[in-house]
């Protein structure tokens, strides 16, 4: 014959109070978590309020047999959480609320738990009864926790890679031009929430090295991760030869906002990337178009940017304008204009580039240009002062500001073409080490 404890005899009874008033108690749950946990409310509507009780329900029963006989959860329970976690994250509840909803649930249980234990036994079994249970609900809610937040994982995993990869093949269907049914691939843009009725940005990402191909993937997903609503194609277009990636972005203005060009420089910056920003496309049938004419300048663009940043189309055209100059005339024109700073001794020829370099990239902006360099405005303004003195020009001067910037961008533009056929295309951003060093 079985020996049966008081402490047993006494959590047995309060398990069968439990199962009496579960219905009961599925109300004081749902009713807690609905009020408590925001994201709760939309499934306390009338089409999921119903599968929610049930979900509570499994739960509790699942609960009140660790009551009865302190058993831990069953594989077929654990699994039954990690399915209640998936279908939190298909209904888009964050995982963060789904954890907080289990400990809300917990709290109610506990109350409903001690009361019955207080009630149906004397205070020295019932003192041991709760001290046994309060360590076993520790129990229970990390395992419950850990199962629906793998559930949760999985899923929102699952679906991201899904939703990426669909909108990724319309990214590449648009750029390339290769859609058979315009119905079909309107229907196919809004299920990814992309609507093609309105004005695009097509962006193109490219690594500043070969070598840094194979990790495209994960520097694009982590770049456009500072703007909102952008559609990516991560990977290569299999017409293209060299990696890169097209993104779309939606916008309402004439022109991309500087702040969201700033924003995808300032990310691929960081991970040695080169983005190419051209106008925006008023009908997506344009895209193709864009796309193709911002492939064939990317040997352009790297000449205009190093270790990253954002070129326009503008700047684009411009490279590929002085690209059609004769080698020989860039050399004489570039001698003509820079040759007092290119024959100083190799330490302050390339400082006094650095500083002319660093001037253009600011646009005027003294302050942040001298923080970039990490000198003080005045030393900075300094260095600039000294490097027009020694090539007799004065910023102040339009035509004299400009013959200095086509100088610096046909050198960049002639040492980005050396490396190119040096280094077969393999590093082409690495290839003379700063702007203008000497």
């Amino acid at each position: 014959m079985i020996d049966i404890t008081p402490t047993q005899h006494l959590r047995s009874s309060v398990a069968s109070r439990l199962t009496e008033r579960i219905d009961e108690l599925v109300d004081a749950v749902c009713s807690a978590v609905f009020a408590e946990v925001g994201p709760y409310q939309q499934l306390a509507l009338p089409g999921t309020v119903k599968p929610f009780r049930a979900d509570v329900r499994g739960s509790l029963d699942a609960y009140v047999r660790t009551v009865a006989d302190g058993s831990p959860l069953g594989a077929e329970d654990v699994e039954r959480l990690r399915r209640v976690g998936a279908e939190r994250a298909r209904q888009g509840i964050a995982a963060d609320a789904v954890t907080d909803a289990l400990e809300v649930g917990m709290r109610v249980c506990w109350h409903a738990i001690r009361g019955a234990v207080l009630a149906g036994g004397e205070p020295r079994v019932a003192a041991e009864a709760l001290a046994d249970l309060a360590g076993e609900a520790f129990g229970v809610l990390k395992v419950a926790t850990d199962a629906v937040v793998a559930g949760h994982a999985d899923e929102a995993g699952r679906s991201s890679y899904t939703r990426a990869r669909a909108r990724a093949e319309l990214v590449a269907r648009l750029v390339d031009g290769t859609w058979s049914d315009e119905r079909e691939l309107r229907r196919a843009a809004r299920g990814f929430g992309v609507e093609l009725d309105r004005r695009w940005v097509l962006l193109v990402l490219t690594p500043a090295s070969q070598q840094q191909a194979a990790d495209l993937e994960l520097q694009v997903a982590e770049a456009l991760a500072a703007v909102p609503r952008t559609t990516a194609l991560v990977g290569t277009p299999r017409a293209v030869p060299t990696p890169h990636v097209p993104v779309l972005l939606p916008t309402a203005d004439e022109a991309l906002p500087a702040e969201t060009v700033d924003a995808v420089a300032d990310a691929a910056a960081e991970r040695d990337l080169l983005v190419l920003v051209p106008r925006v496309a008023w009908v997506w049938t344009a895209l193709p178009h864009a796309y193709r004419n911002h492939v064939d300048a990317i040997v352009c663009a790297r000449a205009a940017t190093r270790n990253g940043g954002a070129v326009t189309e503008t700047e684009c055209s411009v490279y590929r304008l002085l690209r059609s100059l004769p080698l020989s005339q860039r050399v004489e024109y570039v001698r003509s204009v820079l040759g007092p700073v290119l024959e100083l001794p190799p330490t302050k020829s390339r400082e006094a580039l650095a500083t002319l370099d660093a001037y253009f990239r600011g646009r005027g902006r003294l302050d942040e240009t001298a923080a970039d360099l990490q000198l003080h405005r005045n030393s900075f303004r300094y260095r600039l002062d000294r490097a027009q003195a020694i090539l007799g020009v004065s910023f102040r001067n339009g035509l004299d500001r400009m013959r200095v910037e086509v100088a610096l961008a046909l050198r960049r533009l002639d040492r980005e073409e050396a490396a190119l056929l040096d280094a077969g295309d393999d590093a082409p951003a690495a290839a003379g080490g700063a702007p203008g060093a000497g």
